[in-house]
Order: structure tokens, then C-alpha cells, then sequence
């Protein structure tokens, strides 16, 4: 509950009632001003109205707490639209485009991350795993600066020796408390013999497997967990 010691969260929640209330004429001009800020290089009013309503999702509010990095609060908030525009190609694209401009392909990894729920999971992983709010804290952040130390993003055409090889060198020099995989469509089965080819080269380390398989718009995806054992 907000206190006076904390106006923070107290503007946070009456800016998100304000939203609620907003009229027709208010969205607009929000949007319009939006445009002109940090939204700005989506440059799409519907998308940004959308964001508009991702903001006042409960989900956010553990980021929003453990996260002080404005570039990376606002890559999670266009996970949240990415999932929430995922069936209009054109927008999901478009909108992929813009983000892998303005912050490379690493901030589109976390969008991405955020659209199909990985990074929830791995903040569970992280729930289990820290013995303090700063070692969850920094762990996150950890992860979310150097997604791609700990995601391996499948394509079709990668070579399955070549990239578990990778994947395994990474575990073993990294020490990594969890790495993921992650394919969809066509690439899943590329996915399942890579990730063969890795149980059967970790034989004997201390990690567990997991795998989940989720279908959302008709996409197929698959994520397989390398889960390090306490």
C-alpha cells in the first residue's frame, strides 16, 4: 500500500487511474505527446495506444520495482505489446524493425523473452534461487544485459554440432543457473536435435532439462530449459 513515504508509487497508481478516466480528446493528446517522447520512434498511434494499455498491466509492477534502467523497462514493455499484437503481422514486424533499430538486436531478444513468457520463468528461477532482494536484483539485471549469454535463439539452417557445441562450451564456462533455447515454427525440430546433442554432452553435470512447448496465433514454439541443479 502507498505510503507518504513513497510518492512514486503513489503518482504511478494515480497516473494509471488517470488512464481510465481519460477521454477520447485525452488519449489523443497523450499519443500526440507520446509521439514526441520516448514512444516516439514507434511512430504508429494504434501501437502506442496500446502500449498505453500494457502499462497498466499487473505484470509490470515487479519490473518496474527491481529494474532502473529506462531502455530496459521500456524493452519489456514492448514484449508485453509484442504478445499483445502478435496476430497483426504487419504491426508485429513493423514494430520488430523499430525496436531491433533503436536498441539492437539484444533489445529485441528481451521483447521477445517478455512476448512468450521466458523471462517470467526465468524470474521464477531466480525467486528460487536468491537469498536476498539485491541478488535477485542484480540477477535479473544480469540477465537482461547479457540476454544473450543465456538465450540461444534456434534457426532452421543452424548446424546442430556447431551450435550445441556452442551452448555446452557456454554452460561449462559460464556456469550459467539456467540457458534456454528457444525455436518456433520450422526451427523446432532443429531445436529437438540440438538439444539431443547437448543432454548427451552434459552428461554427468549437474543440471536438470526441461522443456515446454506453448502455441499462441497458430506459431508454434518451443523452450527448452537447461536448469542447473542446487
Amino acid at each position: 500500500m502507498p505510503s507518504e513515504l513513497d510518492p512514486i508509487e503513489s503518482a504511478a497508481k494515480g497516473f494509471t487511474k488517470g488512464i481510465l478516466e481519460f477521454s477520447a480528446e485525452q488519449v489523443a493528446e497523450w499519443v500526440r505527446k507520446a509521439k514526441q517522447g520516448e514512444l516516439s520512434f514507434i511512430e504508429d498511434d494504434e501501437t502506442i495506444e496500446v502500449v498505453m494499455e500494457q502499462r497498466k498491466k499487473p505484470e509490470l509492477e515487479l519490473y518496474r520495482k527491481y529494474i532502473t534502467s529506462p531502455e530496459l523497462k521500456l524493452q519489456i514493455e514492448m514484449g508485453l505489446v509484442l504478445r499483445r499484437i502478435d496476430a497483426d503481422e504487419k504491426k508485429r514486424n513493423n514494430l520488430k524493425e523499430k525496436l531491433t533499430r533503436k536498441f539492437g538486436t539484444a533489445g529485441l531478444h528481451v521483447a521477445e523473452l517478455v512476448k512468450c513468457g521466458i523471462l517470467s520463468r526465468y524470474v521464477s528461477i531466480l525467486l528460487g534461487e536468491a537469498k536476498t532482494e539485491v541478488e535477485f536484483k542484480e540477477g535479473l539485471q544480469d540477465i537482461l544485459t547479457g540476454i544473450d549469454k543465456y538465450v540461444e535463439f534456434i534457426q532452421n539452417q543452424d548446424s546442430v554440432e556447431k551450435k550445441s557445441n556452442a551452448v555446452v562450451q557456454r554452460i561449462n564456462a559460464n556456469l550459467p543457473r539456467a540457458m534456454v533455447l528457444f525455436s518456433s515454427g520450422d526451427a523446432i525440430r532443429k531445436a529437438d536435435e540440438i538439444f539431443e546433442c547437448i543432454k548427451a554432452n552434459i552428461d554427468g553435470y549437474n543440471y536438470n532439462v526441461e522443456e515446454q512447448v506453448t502455441a499462441e496465433t497458430g506459431i508454434r514454439q518451443r523452450y527448452h530449459f537447461i536448469i542447473k541443479k542446487l
